[in-house]
Formats: C-alpha cells, sequence, structure tokens
C-alpha cells in the first residue's frame, strides 16, 4: 500500500442546480457532464473506489451505468445549505461500513470540471504521496494562476486590492485562484476539521482549461467550444 493508504475518490453531484438546470448530467459533447470526471478518475488509476453522492435518482443512475458506487445521500445534508465535507464524510463513513476497509485519503472532484485529464489526476496524487509521507500537509487543492488586477469594495467605493502592483499586466506577481477541479484530504483530518483544507494545506497549479468550473449557461456554452477543439 502506498504512502496515502486506500483512497476513496467521492464526486458530490447533487440534483439541484439554480444557474443550469439538471447540471451534473446535461450533456457535453454528447456526454453526460458527470461522465467525463468518472472516466477521468478510473483512467488515472489513483483511487481504490470511486464513488458519486447523490440525492437525485437520475444522477445516481448514470453513475452506475459508469461502473462507479452510488450513493443516495441523505435528505439532512442534500439541500442548498449542506457543505460538501458532509457528503465526504458520509460517503467515507458508509464505504468503510460497506466494504470494511480503512481510508487514508479521499479525493473530492466535482463534475463541473470536465477537462481535467488522468495524467494531471495521477501527477497531484504523486505530489499528494510526498507530502502525506513527509508530514508536510494533511491536505491539497488545485489552484490556477491569475496576473488580473484585482479590486475591491471598501468604504463606499473601489480600491486595487494589490496597490502597489505595476499596472502592466506583465509586471504583477501571479495570484493562486482556487477551484473545484481536485482536492484530497487526510481521512483523519477531513473527519476533525470538517474541511477538506484540513489543517495544513498545499496547492498544486493547474492550468485554465482544467481549471475550468462550469456554474452558469455561458459556462457550458464555452466548453462546448473546447470539447470541440482537436486539441485542448
Amino acid at each position: 500500500m502506498s504512502a496515502v493508504g486506500r483512497v476513496l475518490a467521492v464526486i458530490p453531484a447533487r440534483g439541484g442546480s439554480k444557474g443550469i438546470p439538471g447540471k451534473n448530467i446535461r450533456l457535453l459533447a454528447g456526454k453526460p457532464l458527470l461522465e467525463w470526471t468518472v472516466e477521468c478518475l478510473l483512467a488515472s488509476g489513483v483511487a481504490d473506489e470511486v464513488c458519486v453522492s447523490s440525492d437525485s435518482d437520475e444522477i445516481l443512475e448514470v453513475a452506475r451505468r459508469c461502473g462507479v458506487y452510488a450513493l443516495r445521500r441523505p435528505d439532512e445534508i442534500s439541500g442548498d445549505a449542506a457543505a460538501t465535507e458532509d457528503a465526504l464524510i458520509d460517503a467515507l463513513d458508509r464505504m468503510e461500513a460497506g466494504l470494511g476497509v480503512r481510508y487514508g485519503s479521499v479525493v473530492c472532484a466535482q463534475p463541473t470540471s470536465p477537462f481535467r485529464t488522468s495524467e494531471t489526476v495521477r501527477s497531484f496524487m504523486d505530489r499528494w504521496e510526498g507530502l502525506r509521507s513527509s508530514g508536510a500537509a494533511d491536505a491539497m487543492l488545485t489552484l490556477h494562476e491569475s496576473v488580473a488586477d484585482h479590486w475591491i469594495r471598501e468604504d463606499g467605493g473601489f480600491q486595487r486590492l494589490f496597490p502597489d502592483e505595476p499596472r502592466r499586466r506583465q509586471g504583477r506577481r501571479p495570484v493562486y485562484v482556487e477551484n473545484s477541479c481536485l482536492y484530497v484530504t487526510e481521512a483523519g483530518a477531513l473527519r476533525a476539521t470538517r474541511s477538506v483544507l484540513g489543517v495544513h494545506v498545499e496547492g498544486f497549479v493547474i492550468n485554465e482549461i482544467e481549471a475550468l468550473d462550469i456554474n452558469e449557461p455561458a459556462d457550458l456554452e464555452y466548453a462546448e467550444w473546447i470539447a470541440g477543439q482537436a486539441a485542448w
């Protein structure tokens, strides 16, 4: 067994979506959005088990067709206010009880990031194995780089978040944006903190296409365009 122990990958996929109704199983290039993430995780080979947590019969049926575990999420952790961590811990508890195993790490992969590659997932988990085995981190997440000029609203107006940064884009220091592509958390830390960020979190930088998070109709249109390109 590797330094990260047994790995459970969880795809949290609620049925309700205000921005795009039925988002998690909307077709992208002729394939349900959820299926893109399932296929990527299976191809990567990093998880001992992959499961989908959902309150939707339609989503769970897609999960079964894809050949992964389908867990019906309890009603009390299915509403708009429910945290993703609630679904992860529920899945962790139920998979351990049902299979009689113990997991060392839990991967969270949102179905709204269809363009992550299996190579990126493997690189992500290789980095995680090194961090966890050395005790340097109990969680890791994907980030993408931005050199945008960020502004905030303050005292009734707007001001630059980093006022001393150059106006020219080429001269600015990059900032790193949390995306929903991948998280991994030590199982014990996830239970203790109830956060995918654990206590000591590290970052893993990916490109903007893999980081794409589909939440609005325009995001889906952009994703259709990307999927139609010969190489992305």
